[in-house]
């Protein structure tokens, strides 16, 4: 049995427990929806956090299924549009080496972020 489905079936114990019904309960209604396997996907979040974080998103999930854009939007972030120009590799690395910052973003990208060193510096 891997790791991930022991904290799902201790997962799903706990949380019938709670709510005052058996696991194998709340197994059948995760079934019944769908949402099983989606559940034992979060493994990764729901074994680091408070299993009370796990319950609310499972009663969330019971009520109302899946987010639109799971699992991104699940966790309360939405992701934020695009600004302005990409952070090349070549910047990043410029600025870890602590090479002259001003003149590595010019060479990076030169309209929208020369501008703003102008302005900030």
């Amino acid at each position: 049995m891997t790791e991930e489905l022991r904290f799902f079936i201790y997962l799903l114990e706990r949380y019938g427990a709670s709510k005052g019904v058996s696991g194998g309960e709340m197994l059948a209604q995760l079934d019944a929806k769908g949402l099983t396997e989606f559940v034992i996907s979060l493994y990764d979040l729901y074994h680091v956090e408070r299993l009370e974080n796990a319950f609310a998103d499972i009663d969330e999930l019971l009520a109302h299924g899946l987010p639109a854009t799971a699992p991104e939007s699940f966790y309360g972030f939405v992701p934020l549009p695009p600004r302005g120009e990409t952070v090349c590799n070549d910047l990043v690395d410029a600025i870890s080496e602590d090479e002259d910052i001003e003149e590595s973003v010019r060479a990076a990208a030169p309209a929208v972020v020369t501008d703003q060193v102008r302005r900030d510096g």
